[in-house]
Formats: structure tokens, C-alpha cells, sequence
């Protein structure tokens, strides 16, 4: 196999491999750098460009940390209320500060197959309710409390009141405290970092049908006509571009990709920026694909079951890595116990770097003047997130 090949095939193996999106995106901007021979700077600045979650919230620390907690639990009480008020005439959009208003649009079902909504139609204008009004309308603005106690999808009336009462003095205590200026600077960072959770959800996704296509590369050693990264890599016009080398032959040249890679636009948001991300994959998987040979180095691991490069064609290229080979062996070989085993090994791993990342956040977070108990406390409030 040529090393460009190998190098192909390590991005894209590494990248499935990753137990974490952050793993995925450093390792992915490390792979590229190698794969396509862009700068040597390139990881530094893509790493700006393409924020790992960890990096983004290491900055909490130099903000205010009681508004960042206020901040997490309005969206907390938010998502709830969101989740409560269903109803299949009626969407919940949120809440307005300045008019201290919840907004609810009716709506007007075109269509239902299988018990499923085909499409919401808006009926006339927003309804603009205050949190008095919202509490005697409570029934026709949801149909959760029509829900049998103890199915999915009951809502407590009491409970919703509740919330709505608390989301509503949070409101109220943070105009309180804080300047409008600061609110609405502080507004905005948390936006901006619920956009970057989305763009990184964009990547596990991603991450996902890069394991799902190796695998049934794998499996058939072949690939389907309707694959979608045919489609992606023949979309990458700047990416497919020759040059001139040193002694005069022809050569692959990356440096508008690279370029348009780096390059920021302010209106782009976070998933859109990611979204160039998947074109790296495509043109990693093809260009490693289009030597037919390379498709037999490509194994399944018998024991983490993800896929991998072998260094050299032999039939008992069966594990990744010797710590794999290992484990594989000390464990039982009745297919249900190998299976439960693999799973418990995948989890443990994933478990322990989460541990490991958790305690580099807190040595972190002490580190820019916050208590250990403090830190703690941010964290948990965090704990969806990590």
C-alpha cells in the first residue's frame, strides 16, 4: 500500500474510532494536516476555526459564574416547558423579556398517516400570553394532562404552573442583577455555545455513517453506486486540483482547500463550518478506495469491532491493537458473554476518558481562581454536556 493511502486510511479509521466528538475533531484535524500535506500550522488554526467543546467551555471560567448558572437553568426549565406544552393544534415558541409574554401559534393539521404528523399549517397571528393568562388557558395549550399518570408523555398541571412560575422569576431576578448590556452580551455566548453542541452533534452523526459505510465495506468488500460520498466527492471542486512539484511532474495541490478550510465567514454558523468537515471524509474514503488493493487491508477488529488499516496482508490480522488481542482472549467464547464482554469494554473506555476529561476541567477551572467545590458544582450543572 503507498503511504498517502495509509494515510488515507488512518484518518478515516481514527475518526471512527474516536470515543468522543472532541477525540474525533482533534485527531480529524491532525490526520488532515498529514493526509492532504497542508501547513504545519493547520491544526493550530483549524482548531479556532473548529472549537472542541472542552476549549469552549474552559472559558466559562472567566465569565460571571452565577449568570452562566442562571443562563443553565432557564434553558433547563425552557426545554421543559417546550416538552410540556404539545399539543397538536397548538406549538409553544418561547418567551419574550421585554413583553414578559409566552408565545403560542395555532396551527392546523394537513395530514396524518400512521398515527404521524404530515404537517403543521400557522392559523392567523402569535398569540402573546402573560404567565396569568398562560395559567387559565393551560388546558387547551396542552394535552399532556389528558395522559393517563404514569404513561409517557402525562404532564402534572401543578408541575406546569410550577415551572412556568420559576422560568418566569428567574427572568425577573436576572434583570435584577444584571445590567441589560451584560445580560444580552452573556445571551449571546451561551447561543454561540449552544450552536457549537449542535455543530459537534452534526459530527457524531457524521461519525456515525463513516462506522456504518466501513462496516459494510468490511462485510462486502465492495461499495453501492448510491453511496452518498460518490455524490460529496465529486462535489469538491476546490479540493480536486492539480499543480506543478519541484521537479516539474504533476501533482495533487491542496492549497485552496486548505485555504477555504480556514477561511471564516462571520455569517456561517458553527454546523455549517462543520458541515466542510464531511468533505474531508468523502475525499479521505475515495481516494483510499480507488486503489482496489487497499480495500483488503481494510479489517474489523474481533474484539472493539471497529475497522482498521492492517500494516501488512495476513490472514490473522484480526485485532487493532495488542491491548485488543489481549482482552479478546481473556474473555469467554460463547457468543453472548463475547458480546456483553465487547460492550463492557467499549463503555469502560468511554467512562474512563470522560472521568479523565472531568478532572482536567476541575485542575482547570481551580487553576483560574475558582474552589474545587465551586468547580464541582459548574460541572454538574454541565453534566448533559459532558
Amino acid at each position: 500500500m503507498k503511504e498517502k493511502d495509509k494515510l488515507y486510511g488512518k484518518l478515516i479509521t481514527n475518526f471512527a474510532k474516536a470515543s468522543s466528538s472532541d477525540e474525533a475533531l482533534l485527531g480529524l484535524l491532525e490526520d488532515v494536516q498529514q493526509a492532504l500535506s497542508f501547513s504545519p500550522d493547520f491544526a493550530d488554526k483549524a482548531n479556532q476555526i473548529f472549537p472542541t467543546i472542552e476549549y469552549y467551555q474552559s472559558q466559562f471560567s472567566t465569565w460571571d459564574k452565577e449568570l452562566i448558572v442562571h443562563l443553565f437553568l432557564e434553558k433547563e426549565y425552557l426545554s421543559a416547558l417546550e416538552r410540556k406544552f404539545w399539543h397538536p393544534t397548538m406549538k409553544f415558541y418561547g418567551y419574550i423579556d421585554i413583553t414578559k409574554v409566552f408565545l403560542f401559534q395555532e396551527t392546523k393539521t394537513e395530514g396524518i398517516i400512521n398515527g404521524s404528523l404530515i404537517l403543521n399549517t400557522p392559523i392567523g397571528e402569535c398569540l402573546e400570553l402573560s404567565v396569568d393568562e398562560v395559567r387559565k388557558r393551560i388546558k387547551s395549550l396542552t394535552l399532556g394532562w389528558s395522559v393517563p399518570r404514569g404513561d409517557v408523555g402525562h404532564v402534572d398541571i401543578l408541575d406546569l404552573v410550577e415551572d412556568l412560575d420559576d422560568f418566569v422569576q428567574l427572568k425577573e431576578e436576572k434583570k435584577k442583577r444584571y445590567s441589560s448590556d451584560i445580560i444580552e452580551e452573556y445571551e449571546k455566548k451561551f447561543e454561540s455555545y449552544e450552536e457549537l453542541k449542535s455543530a459537534h452533534s452534526l459530527l457524531d452523526e457524521i461519525q456515525k455513517s463513516t462506522i456504518e459505510l466501513l462496516d459494510r465495506i468490511c462485510e462486502n468488500k465492495s461499495i453501492s453506486k448510491d453511496e452518498p460520498l460518490i455524490y460529496d466527492y465529486n462535489e469538491l471542486g476546490a479540493i480536486n486540483r492539480v499543480g506543478v512539484s519541484k521537479d516539474g511532474t504533476l501533482e495533487k495541490s491542496f492549497r485552496d482547500y486548505e485555504s477555504a478550510l480556514l477561511s471564516i465567514d462571520e455569517k456561517e454558523s458553527f454546523p455549517e463550518r462543520f458541515n466542510k468537515l464531511k468533505g474531508v471524509i468523502s475525499y479521505s474514503l475515495v481516494e483510499f478506495l480507488l486503489n482496489s488493493v487497499n480495500v483488503n487491508y481494510l479489517k474489523k477488529c474481533h474484539d472493539c469491532k471497529y475497522c482498521f488499516i492492517a500494516k501488512i496482508l495476513r490472514k490473522d490480522n484480526r485485532f487493532c491493537s495488542t491491548e485488543c488481542k489481549n482482552h479478546f482472549h481473556n474473555v469467554q467464547k460463547s457468543p453472548k458473554e463475547n458480546k456483553d464482554a465487547v460492550e463492557a469494554f467499549r463503555n469502560k473506555k468511554k467512562e474512563t476518558l470522560k472521568l479523565k476529561e472531568y478532572e482536567n476541567r476541575i485542575q482547570h477551572m481551580v487553576e483560574q481562581g475558582w474552589t474545587e467545590k465551586k468547580a464541582k458544582e459548574m460541572l454538574n450543572n454541565l453534566k448533559d454536556d459532558l
